[in-house]
């Protein structure tokens, strides 16, 4: 038997099995992990969007590309590079206060499937 056919006989064998239910608590806990990156990601993705169109925008204004006057280009430009700087500390900042804010819930999540007694 060749090293493939060895390789893919443990699926064979995990498909054939009863499939696991996965514990109620620790469905919660990935779902509060969600719950608590989601919101960030989704806004920073946003912002970095809107700070990546403000700037080309205010580029294309000052490579005469679009019609319209310099200085509408540099102010759309530095707005858009200043969305860019701050969208990441922005992130950082406001991930950090949400994991403080659901730390107490996330431990007693994680203490409950560990086994963990006080």
């Amino acid at each position: 038997m060749d090293l493939r056919k060895r390789n893919d006989i443990p699926a064979f064998r995990k498909d054939a099995l009863p499939a696991e239910k996965e514990d109620e608590r620790y469905v919660e806990l990935k779902n509060l992990e969600k719950k608590i990156r989601r919101p960030v990601e989704i806004v920073s993705f946003l912002l970095g969007i809107l700070g990546i169109l403000l700037f080309g925008a205010g580029l294309s204004i000052c490579l005469e590309a679009l019609k319209a006057s310099f200085t509408l280009g540099v102010v759309l430009g530095i707005l858009g590079l200043f969305i860019l700087l701050v969208t990441y500390p922005f992130g950082k900042n406001w991930l950090e206060r949400r994991k403080k804010r659901y730390a107490k819930k996330v431990l007693a999540l994680t203490d409950s499937l560990l086994n963990i007694q006080e």
